[in-house]
């Protein structure tokens, strides 16, 4: 793309805050919850989860009362919510820009302008990071100076 591109697109989706909800095995009811708006379900049987390619995920914790949260065996997708658990970890989320004139070692798709969907960390976590990785410099592994930065 180019820079005008982003810029529009940008400018499109606005620069409002959104939050992503995460929680352990998240992915595991996105996932189910996906495939169902697809095929246009609104109920998914027990049985019809244990026999699909999604039955790896009942071993989940997140799982572990699936039957007896739902005793007729038929799950209505819209209380997936349900399952959620109380604890969850907010993540901003936030559009930005990359230009490059390069591709900086593979981190971008191509030259030129970038759109760059960010996933922004929270305190508890960033503290967690630097507990665990010991940064020595004024960013560890897992940064780079030419990262675009929500701030």
């Amino acid at each position: 793309m180019n820079n005008q591109e982003v810029e529009e697109l940008l400018y499109l989706c606005g620069d409002e805050k959104r939050i992503f909800w995460y929680f352990k095995d998240k992915f595991c009811l996105d996932l189910i919850a996906l495939d169902a708006e697809r095929r246009g379900a609104k109920t998914l049987s027990v049985r019809e989860l244990k026999q699909s390619s999604y039955k790896k995920y009942l071993d989940k914790p997140i799982f572990s009362e699936l039957s007896k949260r739902f005793p007729s065996g038929v799950v209505n997708t819209e209380d997936f919510p349900l399952f959620y658990p109380y604890e969850q970890i907010p993540f901003v989320v936030t559009l930005g820009k990359w230009v490059a004139s390069n591709r900086y070692s593979n981190q971008t798709t191509r030259k030129g302008a970038n759109l760059v969907l960010q996933l922004n960390f929270d305190q508890q976590h960033t503290r967690k990071y630097v507990d665990l990785v010991k940064p020595t410099y004024d960013f560890g592994p897992f940064e780079y100076w030419g990262h675009p930065v929500y701030s």
